[in-house]
């Protein structure tokens, strides 16, 4: 599920600070996605389950594969919301225009819920931290634009750049984007069976901005 394996995407047909909006809704829309990790996937110490990888095939960020091999995901691109069976083709999509996040995650929950055995046990969505948008306070997702697709060139530009570069330092995970931050990296480990309270590493990422920095 490695990103970053196509050609570079042209970037600059939308101007950085035209970009504020769509990436602020898109993050908001992550949470719904995040939930899959959340409720579904095994713990690790450091909060991998929960999150999600770039898929450069589709344009997607999802999640790990759940116990029937499919995936959740986020299209930055169209603004939507998807399943990906098992052999990497949509299972199911939801585009996120006109709809809330309440919409939204409900969506997730009943489609991740009809493919294991037992009803996940569902947190909360996260809400702290976030960007203060409408979005966050109900209001519904607004319709896919040239921002989002300029967004999806940012993140598989950026997965594609940080994974060669980590290749080359001898880690072979994938990025990750962190739902609550919205960022895509990797942390580099140069003692890996060290003392993690002294093992030298290094971290390798992007930043879309955040609410302070467009």
């Amino acid at each position: 599920m490695q990103g970053g394996e196509g050609d570079w995407r042209p970037l600059g047909a939308v101007a950085p600070g035209a970009l504020v909006a769509a990436r602020a809704e898109l993050h908001w829309a992550a949470q719904a996605v995040e939930q899959v990790g959340k409720a579904l996937a095994p713990p690790v110490d450091d909060y991998r389950h929960i999150a999600l990888r770039w898929n450069d095939a589709s344009g997607d960020l999802v999640t790990e594969a759940i116990a029937d091999g499919s995936r959740f995901g986020l299209r930055l691109a169209r603004a939507k919301l998807v399943v990906i069976d098992r052999d990497g083709a949509d299972a199911d999509t939801l585009a996120l225009v006109g709809r809330t996040l309440e919409e939204a995650a409900a969506w997730v929950r009943e489609r991740a819920a009809a493919r294991v055995d037992e009803e996940p046990g569902w947190a909360p969505l996260r809400r702290e931290g976030l960007p203060a948008v409408p979005v966050g306070g109900g209001a519904p997702f607004g319709a896919s634009t040239a921002a989002h697709t300029e967004l999806a060139s940012w993140y598989g530009n950026a997965a594609g750049v940080i994974e060669r570069v980590a290749s080359r330092a001898g880690d072979r995970g994938p990025a990750l984007c962190w739902p609550h931050h919205f960022d895509l990296a990797v942390r580099i480990d140069f003692d890996p069976d060290g003392d993690p309270e002294e093992a030298r590493s290094v971290g390798l990422g992007m930043s879309p901005g955040d609410e302070r920095t467009p």
